[in-house]
């Protein structure tokens, strides 16, 4: 996901930007004052400008995605801090807007991540809930958020935790798939080809080298390790039969792996 360049008009409408950003990212907002230079949004950034811009705010991958989750709580009303009304909510969702608008491919799909919210309905208060259901991430802000706010916490997974070590790997894999069978997993395909990964090229089928296809399936493993998985299963080429282990025998064989959490 490339760089998102955001313009405002006027000081108020980037002090508005930088106040709502500040709710929902960690990272500072960086001001492009140039195309060569960039700072940080701060206060006194903000005292040395002018009323009139325009000005540029660039937002990276990991901003795009925060706050695009932000959007999704907003419409679905299921982040705890913005279930009452805020004062801040209006230039969150003014920012969000233009995010929505510059980057609808950033956005999460409100649809998906309710259908998963609603399996796990046990673990929000809802009446309703599945104990074995799947489906496919179309894409990684839906993916993120899904874990983020539709699993969220179930005995050894934690949303937040699986987010930040799986969703850098969107890219590089080919279908997601996050369900519940009993507990939650997630399912995920190893492509073989260039054209097979999210973030490939669709109009090349390029084989993927061994050695990439192995440190993709070792990078999972590690992860689902340090996220306390339970289980990791992988089915291979090498070895049709799905079989559980920390660590597969020919890891360049393997097309999908399945994690766990009791």
């Amino acid at each position: 996901m490339p760089d998102l360049t955001l313009t405002f008009d006027t000081r108020q409408e980037l002090a508005s930007a930088r106040s709502a950003c500040r709710r929902m990212l960690a990272a500072p907002l960086p001001l492009a004052a140039s195309r060569r230079t960039a700072l940080t949004v701060t206060q006194a950034t903000l005292d040395a400008l002018g009323d009139t811009g325009p000005y540029e705010v660039s937002l990276d991958h990991e901003q795009q995605s925060a706050l695009a989750t932000a959007l999704d709580r907003l419409q679905l009303g299921t982040a705890r801090s913005l279930t009452k009304p805020h004062h801040g909510d209006a230039a969150v969702a003014a920012v969000l807007a233009r995010l929505a608008h510059a980057a609808p491919w950033a956005l999460p799909q409100p649809q998906v991540v309710q259908f998963v919210r609603l399996g796990y309905g046990d673990h929000h208060g809802l009446p309703l809930y599945s104990m074995d259901f799947r489906i496919d991430m179309p894409d990684r802000a839906t993916f993120e958020t899904c874990l983020i706010d539709g699993v969220v916490a179930c005995n050894h997974f934690s949303g937040t935790q699986v987010a930040a070590a799986f969703g850098p790997m969107w890219d590089d894999l080919s279908t997601v798939t996050l369900g519940r069978d009993s507990s939650p997993f997630i399912q995920l395909a190893i492509p073989f080809t260039r054209q097979q990964q999210n973030g490939g090229d669709n109009t090349r089928a390029v084989p993927l080298p061994g050695a990439d296809r192995a440190a993709l399936v070792d990078s999972i493993c590690q992860a689902a390790t340090t996220c306390r998985a339970d289980a990791i299963l992988f089915a291979s080429t090498a070895d049709p039969v799905r079989h559980a282990a920390r660590r597969p025998a020919v890891p360049d064989k393997v097309y999908s792996l399945r994690l766990w959490w009791d």
